[in-house]
């Protein structure tokens, strides 16, 4: 049975579906939360500390609470690691390309296209960016070529309608040139989700195997 009928049952059944790709994120993100939980609920003024009034104490140790309380819980409103940092690499929707993993965090996120990670925002034109570019186009080949490579166009887009992959096309032309230094490599296959599949500087020798991974 073929579960990619469209983009939308991709998204459902071969991703928030999938315990192997999205467990590891699951287990990530608890577990920054509850690493946040622990430390606001270890917050304790001591019981014969008085608070109150404006005198030298009680200002003292408002302002030592307040240092230790805003220092503490400052990651919380900075978790853009969380957002946009994780990766599905090591799923079997992915096709690894053997690069090392980027740096990963609660506060840390690095623009890049490993295979598995978020594809990056890049401005196209002064007000649209780059996801607006190839949203909701089911899957999505960036060919950042010069010219492009319009004999391997015909041949993925056989593959894929064969295959039953819903696929579009991006050229240089369309995506600009700071997408092109920020997506890294030549050819890049973007999923459904937004997460990158495959990437390569080399025109693929193995276009049937990539489609079947895409196609699930």
């Amino acid at each position: 049975m073929n579960l990619l009928k469209s983009s939308s049952s991709f998204t459902k059944k071969k991703t928030f579906e999938s315990q192997s790709e999205m467990m590891p994120i699951a287990k990530r993100n608890t577990a920054a939360a509850a690493s946040m939980a622990r430390k606001i609920s270890s917050w304790q003024v001591p019981a014969h500390v008085n608070l109150d009034g404006d005198d030298e104490i009680p200002c003292a140790t408002r302002r030592k609470l307040g240092a230790q309380f805003t220092g503490e819980d400052a990651i919380q409103y900075n978790t853009c690691g969380i957002e946009l940092g994780y990766s599905f690499a090591g799923s079997d929707i992915i096709i690894p390309d053997g690069t090392d993993p980027v740096a990963d965090g609660i506060d840390v996120y690095v623009p890049n296209t490993r295979p598995g990670a978020r594809a990056p925002h890049a401005w196209v034109s002064e007000d649209q960016s780059i996801i607006d570019v190839f949203y909701q186009h089911g899957f999505s080949l960036l060919d950042f070529s010069s010219p492009p490579d319009e004999d391997l166009h015909s041949l993925w887009k056989a593959e894929a309608k064969s295959l039953g992959v819903p696929m579009k096309f991006f050229c240089n032309h369309q995506l600009g040139n700071s997408a092109r230094q920020l997506y890294e490599t030549r050819f890049v296959l973007i999923r459904p989700d937004m997460h990158v599949l495959w990437r390569s500087n080399e025109p693929p020798r193995n276009l049937c195997q990539i489609l079947t991974v895409a196609r699930g």
